[in-house]
């Protein structure tokens, strides 16, 4: 192992890309591994270590990676920890990065929370999201927690920080989590605003605890336990019967926190929660209940309810509109019908009834996706549909209607 002498150190932190280069070549350095004393106490680090702490020049950084230096090399942090904490203006830098593979997730305090402290830029954020940043991730605190922060002691910053906190909620992160306090985001601002966007957003997950806490036509059963076996198959990527063979060798405890997963709750023992998911083949970080009930929008399997709109048949999984949807969820548990079919009755266009389906299982819509028309017929069957999140469907609508009315003038 070759470490670094104080003046190879100081060339990686401050030098240029041709004199690291040129240190890099003639000393032999490894890319792997360096014990810093002068930063650090006991961990290690690498160049690439070095150069997102102290430099940050996109140059040296490309070179570094070219060279084959590890991505997320995890000592005290990462290299995209530091390049976040510490630039976290260098768009360029930390997209290189994560484009290269960098875990946006990595670490005690993430490279997202970061961006969100430092730099909220909805962009940046979004591409974050996009490749892979979960955005409900919590230690200590999550990133609404961070802006709501933020707001409520600069709230000079509102109009900055307003479109970031918009942002996070409308991409699902979930304000239902609490801090090290035990307080939730919205327990920590007092501006009328953010207040009601917090009002405006309930989360998704909100709509499967419910489910989770009513216990209604439930079929999978094991111990004192019941769930929908349905989900937990998704979930789980397991057979009904696999899972129950694997549940069985558990404890209460790791089958009550595993289904509680399963349903988008957060569990107050994780660590009874990784020994099933580890059995599983499980990474927490991706398999989101969000992304797993996205999974099913596109797919035409397993779907098991119809309901006919002007003689157009939509499917649907019967599972996701009873958490959705009052209406359906009450049409569930009276019906004796076992068609699995069922009429719409608010005469709207095919197109309308999509883009409603489309947000019973993404959770949002899209500004360019709505005419006039579909428009004004949503406002319709937002009452009709009993949807859970009405409110968070109405924000859309009213998003879309000052733009539309913005662009009459």
């Amino acid at each position: 192992m070759t470490f670094f002498l104080k003046n190879e150190t100081q060339t990686l932190r401050q030098g240029s890309l041709e004199e690291i280069k040129k240190t890099i070549t003639a000393e032999k350095i490894s890319l792997t591994i360096h014990d810093d004393k002068s930063y650090f106490e006991l961990d290690m680090c690498t160049p690439l270590h070095l150069a997102c702490r102290y430099n940050a020049k996109i140059e040296i950084i490309k070179h570094l990676v070219e060279l084959g230096s590890p991505l997320d090399s995890n000592t005290t942090a990462t290299p995209l920890y530091y390049l976040c904490h510490h630039f976290p203006q260098n768009v360029e830098a930390i997209k290189f990065l994560i484009l290269n593979g960098a875990d946006p997730n990595s670490f005690n305090w993430s490279p997202f929370h970061l961006i969100t402290l430092w730099n909220p830029d909805v962009e940046l954020m979004s591409f974050m999201i996009k490749y892979g940043a979960d955005c409900s991730a919590i230690t200590n605190k999550t990133s609404l927690h961070l802006i709501t922060d933020r707001l409520e002691k600069d709230p000079e910053k509102i109009s900055t920080l307003l479109p970031s906190l918009e942002f996070l909620l409308e991409n699902g992160c979930d304000q239902n989590l609490t801090d090290t306090s035990k307080k939730k985001p919205s327990d920590l601002t007092k501006i009328p605003i953010v207040t009601k966007l917090f009002e405006t957003f309930p989360s998704f997950q909100q709509d499967f605890k419910q489910l989770y806490d009513r216990k209604e036509l439930v079929d999978f059963k094991i111990r004192n336990f019941q769930a929908h076996n349905f989900l937990l198959v998704l979930r789980s990527g397991k057979s009904a019967l696999e899972l129950q063979k694997i549940l069985k060798r558990h404890s209460d405890m790791e089958i009550s926190t595993f289904l509680e997963w399963c349903y988008g709750i957060k569990p107050t023992n994780t660590n009874f929660l990784e020994t099933i998911l580890n059995e599983l083949e499980i990474n927490p970080k991706i398999k989101t209940l969000r992304a797993d009930i996205a999974s099913l929008y596109t797919r035409e399997d397993n779907k098991d309810f119809i309901i006919v709109v002007n003689d157009n048949e939509l499917a649907f999984h019967k599972l996701v509109l009873q958490a959705r949807s009052e209406l359906y969820r009450g049409m569930f548990l009276s019906i004796d019908d076992k068609s699995g079919k069922v009429k719409d009755y608010t005469n709207k266009s095919i197109e309308t009834i999509k883009l409603l389906a489309k947000f019973i299982y993404l959770d949002r819509i899209e500004e360019e996706e709505l005419t006039e028309q579909i428009y004004k017929e949503l406002e319709d069957v937002v009452d009709y549909y009993q949807l859970n999140r009405k409110t968070r469907l109405t924000y859309f609508l009213k998003k879309f209607n000052n733009t539309f009315s913005e662009k009459k003038k």
